[in-house]
């Protein structure tokens, strides 16, 4: 089975993570987290990436890393198999090591990139070995906040988010900015970007800018798209989704539409569905246990929605500030 062509050209941004296979340990002593950070210093230095944030566990490893020549499958690859190739050398073991090739989704929005900075940084505090994520030996938070800090590691974004600040002012600000755990909602936005197909067309900037109609411009081409199969880019939590819909519901109750021309009935399960699917990527499957019904009739609420946007412009309206307003309410 071929997999599909990784997102990656020259300057993208990707959050790079993979873990052991059954979820064994992979990094056993501090001596393979050094070599594994030397082979990723190796490719620093040949200037195929640029390591913007890193953590690495026991059993797996998220990274932030910066594509400058478009060849992040090459370099990765390369630093896995090298690594999975020390791994059972030195243990006289042969084998998989991890479960599969490595995962990475784009970062390309700078509200996102905060999010995935956090994420990452909190990531040996969400597993219970540290308190703050600048105690964690082997994360790049504690180099952040350091007075020495390894060439390989590139800490310009992170220095101009604390104002440049000299190295004793750094810990105080690396604090103060990312000190507190990471928002359920935003950790909940990043894994459901981890489970969802990767995707080029990251809009979660632009959405929240835009106004109503352009809103509904994009759900329109969205709408036109949908066939069941494809899910959308995750843009909003569909926790933050399902509260901002509540929030207006209790304004409007009674809001109802004519799916077929004929016959009234609710227009919230509609809008409902349609925006878990375009802002939440949720699939027919999800968005029918969400709303405790099945797949086929969220596939009918999906396709109810794309005859609304055209028909019924006070339906296509009211959905577009709803889209808008759960973006601006997200993470």
């Amino acid at each position: 089975m071929t997999h599909p062509a990784r997102l990656d050209y020259p300057g993208s941004e990707h959050h790079v993570y993979n873990r052991g296979i059954a979820r064994r340990t992979v990094f056993e002593s501090r001596k393979d987290i050094r070599y594994f950070q030397s082979l990723l210093a190796r490719k620093v230095r040949a200037g195929k990436i640029e390591i913007l944030a890193f953590s690495i566990l026991t059993t797996h490893y998220h990274l932030w890393v910066r594509s400058t020549t478009g060849e992040l499958s090459k370099t990765i690859g390369w630093v896995m198999r090298e690594y999975v190739r020390y791994f059972n050398r030195s243990r006289r073991r042969d084998g998989p090591l991890f479960r599969g090739r490595f995962g990475s989704r784009l970062v390309n929005s700078d509200r996102y990139r905060r999010i995935i900075l956090k994420y990452v940084d909190d990531n040996p505090v969400q597993a219970r070995i540290a308190k703050r994520p600048w105690l964690y030996t082997h994360g790049s938070a504690r180099m952040y906040c350091s007075p020495r800090r390894p060439k390989w590691l590139s800490t310009a974004y992170v220095d101009q988010l604390l104002g440049n600040p000299t190295p004793e002012e750094r810990l105080r600000r690396y604090a103060a900015a990312f000190g507190s755990r990471l928002d359920p909602a935003e950790r909940e936005l990043v894994e459901r970007r981890l489970a969802s197909p990767a995707r080029s067309d990251d809009e979660f900037d632009d959405l929240v800018d835009i106004a109503p109609p352009a809103v509904l411009r994009w759900m329109k081409k969205k709408a036109a798209l949908a066939d069941g199969t494809e899910v959308g880019c995750v843009c909003c939590t569909p926790t933050r989704i399902q509260q901002e819909l509540l929030r207006v519901k209790r304004r409007a109750p009674d809001w109802r539409c004519k799916p077929n021309g004929r016959y009234s009935m609710p227009a919230w399960p509609i809008a409902e569905a349609a925006l878990l699917r375009h802002l939440g990527g949720l699939s027919c499957v999800e968005i029918g246990t969400r709303l405790g019904t099945t797949a086929r009739m969220a596939s009918t609420r999906l396709q109810q929605h794309v005859r609304l946007l055209e028909a019924d412009g006070r339906y296509a309206s009211l959905t577009a500030e709803l889209a808008s307003a759960c973006m601006r309410s997200a993470p």
